[in-house]
């Protein structure tokens, strides 16, 4: 009897401490991943965390949208991969215009670009400390020189607006899809150059002439329709109407022009023969500021200036 006893406590003993090791094993395991019945794998709570970090959208690498107040208005919205949609990125963001007519505001825009004497008028807007809006077309220089110079514009903080790839009134108001395929040309080269997707248009001849008058209001409808602002212009510096204007009389006809305007978008060129005009600039700079005229770059939100349409 005594030896049946002293089995059974053994027994006894021996389950005790083997519930105990069991015990002990459970709880260093704890903290490991542990998979369900169903599949699925439930993590811990500080694992679950850092899973859901490393899953979250990198900004750097592309992925995720934009971080809010990252000032980037110039992504399109996305087009729908098998969309029959001709030219399916040919799209921009709209923004809401707003229009200010308290200040006076001179809006320079640069047409026909880049030239070699873009650089020129990128120092002389640096000197000044002001911004401008560049309307940029493919007719000048090499692919890589444009390239460059676009990148110059940028970085220096100005803008690039579209003027169509070749400035070629026949070519481009042929059709409305005539247009759009020229200005889908300048479109990439500039997003292709610097990861810009410019939204700002200026028709060549602006947007309701001789050249397109035939096809002007379904050009406009189909530019805004696909999210694009086109601006037309208030007044034109001359350098471009068939006679050679002299620095003086540019400054001078330019700076009258605009002091009758509270706001003026003011048409300019950026061709290798408008030297006059890159020396003009100086002087009706400074005379527009010292009547207390500020100069801006536009953009977007900027209420545009359009020709009437009869």
């Amino acid at each position: 009897m005594k030896k049946i006893t002293c089995t059974f406590r053994s027994g006894i003993l021996s389950l005790v401490l083997a519930a105990a090791m069991l015990l002990a094993a459970l709880t260093a395991c704890s903290g490991t991943t542990v998979r369900e019945a169903n599949g699925s794998v439930s993590l811990p709570p500080e694992a679950e965390s850092s899973a859901a970090a490393d899953a979250s959208p990198d900004p750097a690498d592309g992925s995720g949208d934009p971080a809010e107040g990252s000032g980037d208005q110039s992504v399109p919205p996305a087009v729908e991969a098998d969309s029959d949609e001709p030219y399916p990125n040919l799209y921009a963001r709209q923004e809401e215009k707003t229009d200010d007519n308290t200040q006076k505001i001179i809006y320079l825009t640069f047409d026909d670009g880049p030239s070699e004497n873009t650089e020129k008028i990128l120092d002389t807007l640096d000197r000044y400390g002001i911004k401008a809006t560049f309307f940029v077309t493919g007719q000048y220089g090499t692919k890589e020189e444009r390239e460059t110079r676009y990148q110059k514009i940028l970085d220096s903080g100005n803008v690039i607006g579209l003027h169509t790839y070749s400035h070629n009134y026949d070519k481009i108001y042929a059709s409305t899809d005539a247009f759009l395929k020229d200005l889908n040309k300048i479109y990439t080269e500039v997003y292709e150059a610097t990861g810009f997707r410019a939204s700002l248009i200026r028709f060549p001849g602006g947007s309701v002439s001789q050249h397109n008058q035939h096809i002007c209001k379904e050009l406009i409808q189909e530019i805004e329709g696909r999210g694009f602002t086109y601006h037309d212009w208030a007044v034109s510096c001359g350098d471009a109407e068939g006679k050679q204007l002299s620095a003086s009389t540019i400054a001078e006809e330019t700076v009258k022009a605009c002091a009758d305007r509270t706001k003026s978008v003011v048409l300019f060129h950026d061709t290798p023969s408008q030297g006059e005009t890159v020396k003009a600039l100086p002087s009706l700079i400074e005379s527009l500021m010292s009547k207390g005229y500020e100069f801006r770059a536009l953009d977007p939100s900027v209420k545009p200036f359009h020709f009437v349409i009869e």
